[in-house]
């Protein structure tokens, strides 16, 4: 078996107004996986500022200035699909393949600073191994 890898590029929501709504991304994301084409590769995404497993397609985005102050909810889609619900992929060949992140804040509190929001999501990926049952 081929071994696999993850390449990403970030998403970025650009400078976020405070009480903003429905912010959509200024530069789209990429994920790229590469391994052995034909086999099935699973995924699992973490929220790396609340060290949760991604649910709801919900990630936190810590504040500007100090990174407890405020925390927004990016809801993030992958190839249009809810992050959540991407969880497998079936890779195509043994060629890298690339798949478009893209993200929507839905609403920033009114006494949020205007600013750059970061965030981390962190990706696992396994091949999916048959048991032969």
């Amino acid at each position: 078996v081929r071994g696999l890898s993850i390449s990403t590029s970030p998403l970025d929501f650009g400078l976020v107004p405070q009480g903003g709504k429905n912010i959509g991304e200024a530069t789209t994301g990429s994920i790229t996986l590469q391994g052995q084409g034909g086999r099935k590769v699973l995924l699992t995404f973490k929220d790396m500022i609340s060290g949760l497993d991604v649910k709801n397609s919900l990630v936190h985005l810590a504040g500007p200035k100090d990174e407890k102050a405020y925390w927004l909810a990016a809801s993030l889609k992958i190839n249009n699909t809810d992050l959540s619900d991407f969880k497998n992929v079936i890779l195509d060949n043994d060629k890298a393949q690339s798949f478009k992140v893209t993200g929507t804040i839905g609403e920033v509190a009114g006494d949020a600073e205007t600013g750059k929001y970061n965030g981390a999501v962190k990706i696992a990926a396994t091949y999916e191994y048959s048991t032969g049952k």
